[in-house]
């Protein structure tokens, strides 16, 4: 009877797919075996549950001697990792070294074999890369044997690699360096690493560009009545969780990434750079692979100046044209001031870009390019794309702020009300304050460089606080009518505004248009 139960249970809670291997009999050659296996199987996750992991390793052992091919979740890192690590640590704090390098070599073992019993779950690649993690882990002595195998890991997996692989591998391309004297270690791990990295944040930006579309008709449904709040609720809160995933993988990409150039800096000031990139360049002309990593580690390390990047930035663009050497092109472009170029170039990096965060990031500096030009008609426009691309860009908000403000009379409305303008730039100046608090400093030099129309100015129109007055902008492109704002209804708006719609739960990714367009 009691056989029975635990077979019922396996079934019932099993959280992993089952597998059976031409290797070995699944779950035993006999139906005692398989009993007796699924048991053992039962106990080891109940014991991991409850971290008592000196009895789940028991049960593993016993897993791994009768059925080691029955069932995935016993070679699951997760599980592993906690078990082992923590009898590993017991066995060193009782100064039993032996056990502890056979629960070491237990360990690697696991990642050697998983992916022969279970290739549908596990990569013989992604396994070496745990292999020299654990060689790294806890015998620090072996990085030269483990280099290489994060190297074969991260070509095996790419984008996909976990954080920690990157991390750690890193970390070992340091040690190679200081041991070797030769920072090529550092700098192709660098290369590798941060390439793969940025291909992940888009990978998962993409998710994010295809998720948020069904908040905003969720958001239209509503309105229209064409979906109860009940079901609204149920939906969003759907999409709540699947942006919380995302946005968390989102995170731990861009933190290993952050972390992995923060330690990079002191070995490749741009000096460095450009002695070890002017000979590979001038060996590669014609190999794009290595210039396009030239022109990544070089942009990465803000080194966008150098004659070395430039060269091999136009060398490439001119070649096979991409949206970041096209981005590229017009940052250059834009910094020497050559305004014409860098409009043709962030417009071509925006028709190729393929996520909404860089999309947006081009229109910014095209706006910035256009707003450079005293196009300021058309540098609104851009800086409006960019925001319904990414509408929690402050920064967007603030350019248009400056749009207004810079114009003078050009924006002072019907009436010709002296600095009416800076009415609409206090406006999106407080926009820009509620959907990104980070330019809090910023915007209050910009507001105290304000000045407003005078009491007299607006008494002479019959104006009152709180009246409406039209604003237009460059032959009324932007007609707009405003309540002349108070300093007090002006701070009300911005907090109103900043609480009820843009610290949500669903707000890390881009806002809808209409929340905080």
């Amino acid at each position: 009877m009691k056989k029975i139960v635990l077979l019922f249970t396996f079934f019932a809670l099993s959280f992993g797919a089952f597998s059976q291997n031409s290797i070995c009999n699944g779950y035993g050659a006999t139906e005692d075996d398989s009993l007796q296996c699924l048991e053992q199987i039962t106990l080891f996750r109940q014991f991991t549950k409850q971290k008592d992991y000196p009895k789940a390793y028991e049960h593993w052992r016993n897993v791994i001697a009768q059925c080691p091919c029955s069932w995935n979740g016993i070679y699951t890192n997760s599980s592993i990792q906690n078990i082992f690590e923590a009898l590993i640590k017991q066995s060193k704090a009782a100064g039993d070294t032996a056990r502890a390098e056979v629960l070491v070599d237990s360990l690697i073992w696991v990642y050697t074999v998983r992916s022969t019993y279970f290739p549908d779950k596990y990569s013989a690649g992604e396994d070496k890369g745990w292999i020299a993690y654990n060689m790294i882990r806890f015998r620090q002595k072996e990085f030269e044997t483990a280099y290489p195998l994060f190297i074969e890991a991260i070509e095996s997996s790419k984008e996909e690699t976990q954080p920690i692989i990157f991390n750690v591998f890193f970390n070992v391309s340091q040690v190679m360096t200081k041991a070797k004297k030769d920072t090529t270690y550092v700098i192709d791990a660098y290369e590798r690493a941060t390439t793969y990295l940025e291909q992940a944040i888009d990978n998962y930006n993409k998710q994010l560009d295809k998720i948020m579309p069904s908040l905003y008709a969720l958001d239209s449904n509503l309105a229209a009545g064409t979906i109860d709040s009940n079901a609204y609720k149920v939906q969003t809160g759907k999409i709540g969780k699947d942006t919380a995933k995302v946005n968390k993988y989102i995170s731990n990409y861009a933190k290993t990434l952050g972390n992995i150039e923060s330690k990079f800096t002191p070995y490749a000031p741009c000096h460095v750079l450009d002695q070890i990139y002017g000979k590979k360049l001038a060996e590669n002309r014609d190999n794009l692979t290595v210039l396009k990593k030239i022109i990544h580690t070089m942009q990465k390390s803000d080194c966008s100046k150098s004659d070395i990047f430039v060269e091999a930035l136009e060398i490439v663009h001119k070649a096979e044209p991409s949206a970041n050497s096209a981005y590229q092109m017009g940052l250059r472009s834009l910094g020497r001031a050559d305004y014409d170029a860098a409009v043709a170039y962030f417009k071509e990096a925006i028709s190729m870009f393929e996520t909404n965060e860089k999309k947006a990031n081009a229109y910014f500096f095209l706006a910035t390019t256009l707003q450079a030009k005293e196009n300021y008609s058309e540098s609104r426009a851009a800086a409006l794309e960019a925001i319904k691309l990414k509408p929690n860009m402050g920064k967007a908000y603030m350019l248009i702020g400056d749009l207004y403000h810079y114009s003078g009379r050009r924006c002072s409305g019907e009436g010709s009300l002296p600095n009416a303008n800076n009415w609409a730039a206090a406006d999106k100046y407080s926009r820009a304050l509620a959907v990104d608090p980070s330019l809090e400093q910023t915007i209050r030099e910009k507001r105290s460089k304000l000045a407003f129309p005078s009491d007299q100015d607006k008494f002479v129109r019959g104006l009152q606080n709180g009246s409406s007055y039209r604003v237009g902008c460059w032959q009324a492109v932007l007609g707009d009518t405003r309540k002349a704002p108070s300093r007090r209804r002006e701070k009300r708006f911005r907090l109103r505004f900043a609480k009820k719609y843009c610290k949500g739960k669903f707000y890390q990714a881009p806002l809808p248009n209409e929340y905080c367009g």
